[in-house]
């Protein structure tokens, strides 16, 4: 910790540092990174095989070394201060007992060895956090721009991220963690509400809207947030009851949603993925720009896109 203490002092020398040495964010990504049996209808490759074993045994996550080196490059090349992930891969799993050797081998991320996945993701200079209860939902961030509140951590933050649990679905497809960041005190809100159609999936992802909404209620309007994630709907094609909890919570909460130039998912070709703000002053100039890292046609391993603000 006396390191990044240093840092900090360093940092606090620069233009756009506070008194703190914590820089302004700047940059914002999100992505889904897993994978799914439907991509079989877009392209020949990876095999119908190979998918179905990421569905069975990887749970859909980012279950292929060259998918995960794909998602990497991303990371690195567009450096986002703030990074929400979803559909990670928790690399412990790998070790359940009954797994087939051969499905721990290559090409599946299990063969990368014990290090988790998202620590072979990120670049030098990134802190993490994935919930508990659901690993597969993360939030990295540059040390240069956010220092978390609840203890120290060096990086991994793991144990200050707080899941809001609803009456359904799995704790931890909301989670969020406090701290400061340049123009004061901010929360990071990673959102992987549950997919599904018809009313019955409608009404949970409300009530985890509702959750996350009741969590926050309670911050000072000074407080910054920054929620993303794959939403699982698109509030310009759904008026369900999860449109009208999102609705609600970006009214009370006095969010503003990130444009984003273009669709970011290939299979329904929606905006599933969405990025909501309060409090950044680079909100009103920013552009979003989603990519779907898959370069040949012949081969697909993300339905959904890596979508990129700045």
């Amino acid at each position: 910790m006396q390191s990044r203490s240093v840092m900090c002092l360093l940092l606090a020398l620069l233009p756009g540092c506070d008194a703190v040495g914590l820089r302004a964010i700047e940059r914002l990504s999100t992505q889904n990174a897993g994978t799914t049996t439907f991509l079989e209808l877009f392209a020949p490759q990876p095999p119908p095989e190979v998918r179905a074993d990421c569905s069975d045994w990887y749970s859909n996550n980012l279950c292929l070394l060259a998918a995960e080196q794909k998602l990497a490059a991303a990371i690195e090349e567009q450096t986002p201060d703030l990074l929400f992930l979803q559909e990670i891969w928790h690399q412990p799993d790998c070790e359940e007992a009954g797994r087939p050797a051969e499905l721990n081998a290559a090409p599946y991320v299990c063969a990368a060895g014990s290090d988790l996945q998202i620590q072979r993701l990120l670049p030098d200079g990134y802190r993490f956090g994935c919930a508990g209860e659901y690993p597969d939902n993360c939030i990295a961030f540059r040390d240069r721009v956010f220092e978390p509140d609840g203890g120290s951590c060096d990086d991994d933050c793991s144990a200050l991220l707080v899941s809001n649990p609803a009456a359904c679905g799995r704790d931890g497809r909301l989670a969020s963690i406090r701290g400061r960041i340049a123009s004061g005190h901010a929360i990071f809100v990673v959102v992987h509400t549950n997919a599904g159609v018809g009313e019955e999936a409608e009404d949970c992802r409300a009530a985890q809207l509702e959750a996350i909404q009741q969590a926050l209620a309670s911050e000072p309007a000074s407080t910054a947030i920054f929620m993303a994630g794959d939403f699982n709907f698109d509030p310009e094609f759904y008026d369900g009851a999860d449109a009208q909890a999102l609705a609600h919570m970006v009214a009370a909460l006095g969010l503003t949603r990130l444009p984003v130039d273009g669709y970011t998912h290939l299979i329904s070709m929606m905006q599933l993925d969405q990025l909501y703000t309060r409090g950044w002053p680079s909100a009103p100039s920013v552009s979003c720009l989603p990519r779907f890292l898959d370069e040949s046609e012949d081969e697909a391993n993300f339905d959904h896109a890596f979508v990129s603000c700045r």
